[in-house]
Formats: structure tokens, C-alpha cells, sequence
């Protein structure tokens, strides 16, 4: 037991060393396309969701932005989609469809900070992390030109993870320094002083678990789990459902680590859920999900000879076709029209309210 005490108190002393007591850990740096964007008012994390000033974020993804300061609500539009999100409610809408957030919206120093996550993939947008970096990078949604091919930048490790040269350089502490910052701990910072405590306990209790528990169960082999080719073939197994959305879903990450063949169904996946959107008669712009729906299919290349071949094949001249008959479609164009015309009418938040 004096032996696990000691572990205590070293691992104890040990995280006290590494943690500054004046400066919290930086936010982490977001990159669009390959660009890093810059704000005004700093990212914040928010029980592990990254939260950036609305105005930033949805002017980066192309959306037209509305503020509303009676109800602290903020309507952000782009092509046929239309988000409101309003402060410290946990419920946002995406085209009036009731989302549940993890984290709401928050105001800090007269700016409005949404969840990056959800407002980049609700406008159709891919979102990657980089927890070695602590950076994020987003792919955006394609224009609405129909005469343009449409490509996706692929993100570079350098693109992704931000120069290596603008990161902090690390603190090394002398034994003098590190006593007088457990003082100044003790002093300034409880809270931190008790999270340190928890997470010293935390680890002793883990250590008297992993010694019992290995003394019961030695020469027995741990079980490895691929949780990647799980999820990979989670994806192949829902595409096989037709359940396009969480196929999607599944895949998404995958396919921008370049897993396998994940991007092409994952490209697939998309490309059907906007084929049975641009057929739904109830579609508020059926030629745009044709078109994104062809666009998708645009994405794998006519030399694909993976998983589902003949229904892919089949399928992108299904979606060829689709198109075609409803760019002729004087209803369906009408439509389209009109809500292109609608987007270009509304108003951009003002700064002073953003």
C-alpha cells in the first residue's frame, strides 16, 4: 500500500509540473478549405464541443446570417437550407426540423458562439479532427454553379494541422518553480487543485484495479478490436439497408482518412439521399437535390470496381438522367429560382448585435 501512496503523490506532483496555473489551453486552430480562419472572439470549448462566433463560421461556409435581438435567435441561409439557432437553448431548427444540441449557443463579450460542428455539417460541410494538433479542418459544401466540376480541396497534413512553427513552446519547470506553483494553486486555484486531486485518484484507483484484475485473469490474451474496419464495414452493412443518412454518417470520417474504399460510398450514400429528395414531391427545390445527387456521383470515378459496382454504375446514370429532365422542368426551375431569390434578400446580422 505504501508503495501505490507513493504512486500518488508522484503522479500528483507530476501533473502539478506540467499544469499552468495562469493560462488556460489554447483554442484550437480551424482551417476552411485550407485556409485558417481568424476571429475576433477567440473559439471556446464547451463540454467538448468546439463553439466559434456565428458571423465567422457561416460567412466562411457561404450562408447568409439574420440576427433577431428579441428572441437572441440567429438565421443563417444557404441554397435550400435554413438554420436557427437561438442562445443557451439546447434546440436548434435545420429546414423547421427540431435538432437537439449537446452544447447551445453562448454569448461571450457581445458575440454569439455556435457549435462549429453542427452549423458546418447542417450546411453540408465535412468536418475533421486532429487531436495530435488540436486542429480542426473543414471541408465546405460545393458552389451551386451548375456549369462548374464542383472538386473538394483534399486537405494536406500541413493544411490540416497548421504551422508547427506558430505552436507554443513548451514550459520546463524547476523544481523551485514547480513548489511555488502548487502554492499559487492552493491560493488562486481550487478548482484546478481539486480536479488534480480527482485525477490522482482517478489513476491510484486504476492502478489497484489493473493489479487485481491482472492477477486474476493472467495468461488470458486481451481481445483486439479494429474499431476502425468496424465502423467501415457498420457503414457497408447500412448501405445494404439503404439507410442512406446513417450510412453517411458512418463513413464520413473514414472516407477523409482515406480508409479503404470509405469515400466512394460514402459518395454514394449522399448521392442517394439527395436522388429521393429530388423525387419527394413535397421537395421545396427538387432540381438543387438532383443536382447535388448527380454532383455526388460525379465524385466516384467511372473506374470504381469496389464494393457495389453495378449499383453504383447504374446508379450515376440514374442521377444523370434525373438532372437532366428536371433542368428542363419549367416548375422545378421556378422553384429553384425562387429560393435563390429568397436567399439574396436576406439581411446580414449586424456587428453590433452579432
Amino acid at each position: 500500500m505504501k508503495r501505490f501512496t507513493f504512486m500518488f503523490i508522484a503522479v500528483l506532483l507530476s501533473i502539478c509540473f506540467m499544469t499552468s496555473p495562469t493560462a488556460a489551453s489554447p483554442p484550437p486552430v480551424i482551417f476552411i478549405d485550407g485556409s485558417q480562419l481568424s476571429f475576433d472572439v477567440p473559439p471556446v470549448i464547451e463540454n467538448g464541443r468546439t463553439l466559434v462566433p456565428v458571423r465567422a463560421i457561416f460567412e466562411a461556409l457561404g450562408a447568409s446570417v439574420m440576427w433577431d435581438e428579441a428572441t437572441q435567435t440567429v438565421t443563417a441561409a444557404k441554397a435550400n437550407t435554413e438554420i436557427k439557432l437561438t442562445v443557451a437553448q439546447n434546440t436548434a431548427y435545420k429546414n423547421g426540423t427540431a435538432v437537439a444540441l449537446s452544447t447551445p449557443p453562448i454569448a461571450v463579450e457581445g458575440r454569439v458562439l455556435v457549435p462549429l460542428r453542427f452549423v458546418s455539417e447542417a450546411l453540408g460541410a465535412e468536418v475533421a479532427w486532429n487531436e495530435e494538433k488540436q486542429a480542426i479542418g473543414i471541408k465546405s459544401a460545393p458552389s451551386s454553379r451548375v456549369d462548374e466540376t464542383l472538386p473538394i480541396h483534399q486537405y494536406s497534413e500541413t493544411e490540416v494541422t497548421g504551422d508547427e512553427s506558430q505552436k507554443d513552446s513548451a514550459v520546463q519547470p524547476t523544481f523551485s518553480s514547480s513548489i511555488k506553483k502548487i502554492f499559487s494553486m492552493i491560493l488562486n486555484h481550487q478548482a484546478v487543485l481539486i480536479a488534480i486531486f480527482l485525477i490522482g485518484a482517478g489513476i491510484l484507483l486504476g492502478a489497484l484495479f489493473l493489479r487485481r484484475s491482472g492477477s486474476r485473469g493472467a495468461g488470458k490474451q486481451p481481445e483486439i478490436h479494429d474499431t476502425t474496419e468496424t465502423q467501415y464495414q457498420e457503414g457497408v452493412s447500412l448501405i445494404q439497408q439503404h439507410r442512406w443518412a446513417d450510412a453517411k454518417l458512418a463513413l464520413i470520417s473514414l472516407s477523409i482518412d482515406g480508409y479503404e474504399e470509405s469515400e466512394p460510398l460514402c459518395n454514394y450514400a449522399a448521392a442517394q439521399e439527395h436522388y429521393l429528395e429530388s423525387i419527394n414531391p413535397g421537395a421545396a427545390d427538387p432540381y438543387w437535390a438532383a443536382f447535388m445527387a448527380d454532383y455526388y456521383c460525379r465524385k466516384i470515378s467511372d473506374l470504381y470496381a469496389g464494393t457495389f459496382k453495378d449499383e453504383i454504375m447504374e446508379f450515376k446514370i440514374v442521377c444523370k438522367s434525373n438532372l437532366a429532365i428536371l433542368e428542363k422542368d419549367p416548375v422545378a426551375q421556378k422553384q429553384h429560382e425562387t429560393l435563390q431569390e429568397q436567399q439574396r434578400q436576406i439581411q446580414p446580422v449586424p456587428k453590433e448585435a452579432e
